[in-house]
């Protein structure tokens, strides 16, 4: 397992597993290794033994407007993220590769992806603070949040780990330690396949058009 790595800036951004990943994935961070499966494709994200559900949780969009995660992306490859718009290391970085991988794929392929920030730092990522950020990696990216108890039940849905906030900083501000995995969602509303920081971009671009084009059967 990969630790989290502790910015300059913004406080402490950990590499956290989800409990309900944990036995499953039995790590994370920059894991690199396909995983193959029975029908010979290699995956460059891990291939989860048992399939999460997709949560159905409610939060409120950047244009402020309430956003239904599961009806929304319903029929969508969706990528599901849960980080602070103020983390100095892994969350912009899987945002930059998230979108390099977007920007490999064919225009269709593209528009069956939906990718959805959801922010562990509801204090600070307003959504005006929200849009203008995932603006500087991707316009179409959609940046979600709410209160404190709405995006812990969200995160509770997800089966990912409770963020919480980490040690004051001598220069103000403060960290959060959240859950790093990005969560794809195939359009039959199941998570088979998760990401994690390292992985290559064109790498996760080929995943996630497999994703799109084949019906998971296995794979």
């Amino acid at each position: 397992m990969t630790p989290g790595r502790r910015g300059q800036a913004g406080g402490i951004c950990a590499t956290v597993l989800a409990l309900a990943l944990a036995t499953t994935l039995g790590g994370c961070g920059a894991a690199t290794s396909a995983s193959p499966t029975p029908t010979g494709y290699q995956w460059t994200g891990l291939v989860l033994v048992h399939p999460l559900t997709k949560p159905s949780f409610a939060l409120t969009d950047q244009q402020g407007q309430p956003f239904d995660f599961r009806a929304r992306t319903a029929g969508k490859v969706t990528l599901l993220y849960f980080g602070y718009t103020h983390c100095p290391d892994i969350c912009p970085e899987n945002m930059v590769v998230l979108a390099f991988a977007l920007k490999d794929l064919p225009a269709e392929v593209r528009s069956r992806i939906a990718v959805i920030f959801v922010t562990t730092d509801p204090a600070r990522d307003t959504p005006p603070v929200l849009g203008a950020w995932l603006a500087n990696f991707n316009a179409g990216f959609i940046g979600l949040t709410g209160t404190k108890a709405e995006i812990n039940l969200a995160q509770f849905e997800a089966a990912v780990t409770q963020a919480s906030a980490g040690p004051a900083q001598p220069a103000g501000g403060y960290g959060v330690d959240h859950a790093a995995q990005v969560i794809a969602y195939s359009a039959d509303n199941l998570a088979h396949v998760a990401f994690f920081q390292g992985m290559p971009a064109s790498s996760i671009a080929r995943d996630l058009d497999r994703l799109v084009t084949h019906p998971w059967t296995g794979h």
